[in-house]
């Protein structure tokens, strides 16, 4: 059964600003596992499906890389007038979220309690598969070789917004990935439809303080799959803060 993405429940966006030093107000790093939960910031996410179809879990990824292009933080549930921490630029950078407390972003925002996140970042996530998912019995899965997944592709049934409300047209397809800048939105409060589409948002589960420090987890165990075309896949990844 083909489905399409959905990415729920995650905040950020970006703009620009300089690299920040160790002690900078504001730290995201990154983790593999949502084990652990120190203070919770955003509730844990929904996983979104398959690429492109079901598929039998064999594995787990030893890596996932993440571009990453900026951060913004929010003093309103509805994420208005949100305030760029940092800001990587066009290019961006790539992150393996399972490289535990990886610095994702730094930067140095008004002190305040924040209410809203929001990530800009690439809609292709890059991974690979561990030993199990290689030796699995028919695994198309080969070592070290770097698998792709388009999270916002053409045959989504939903419209992601930017920062400022517009449309972002969806490009990519089932074993054709194209790059898209998105934004993920998370807020304590509801985000209304014209600022962000319900499969882009997501629950803030506490609120954000500054001076702090926010963990942003990608937890993908046993979601390495061998798909229905036989395809080394990635059927979900549940994401959020803690």
């Amino acid at each position: 059964m083909k489905k399409c993405f959905i990415f729920m429940g995650l905040v950020l966006t970006g703009l620009h600003s300089q690299a920040c030093s160790s002690s900078s107000k504001l730290t995201v790093t990154g983790s593999s596992t949502q084990a652990e939960v120190q203070a919770q910031v955003i509730k844990p996410v929904r996983a979104f499906s398959s690429e492109d179809e079901d598929g039998i879990p064999i594995g787990s990824p030893t890596s996932t890389i993440f571009k990453m292009y900026a951060l913004y933080i929010s003093e309103n549930d509805d994420c208005s007038a949100p305030a760029l921490v940092q800001d990587y630029g066009t290019e961006g950078v790539d992150k393996d979220i399972f490289e535990d407390g990886v610095t994702l972003f730094r930067g140095d925002p008004t002190d305040g309690t924040y209410r809203c996140l929001i990530i800009k970042m690439s809609d292709n996530i890059r991974f690979k598969a561990n030993q199990a998912a290689v030796s699995a019995t028919g695994s198309p899965c080969v070592a070290d070789q770097e698998y792709t997944i388009d999270v916002y592709r053409t045959d989504s049934n939903d419209d992601w917004k930017d920062l400022n409300g517009n449309v972002t047209t969806a490009r990519g397809a089932s074993g054709s990935p194209v790059s898209d800048e998105v934004y993920i939105f998370v807020s304590r409060g509801s985000i209304p439809s014209n600022v962000a589409h319900a499969n882009q948002s997501g629950t803030l589960g506490s609120d954000l303080i500054v001076p702090g420090q926010a963990i942003f987890y990608a937890d993908a165990t046993n979601q390495i799959v061998q798909t229905e075309s036989n395809e080394c896949g990635l059927n979900g990844l549940t994401m959020g803060f803690r």
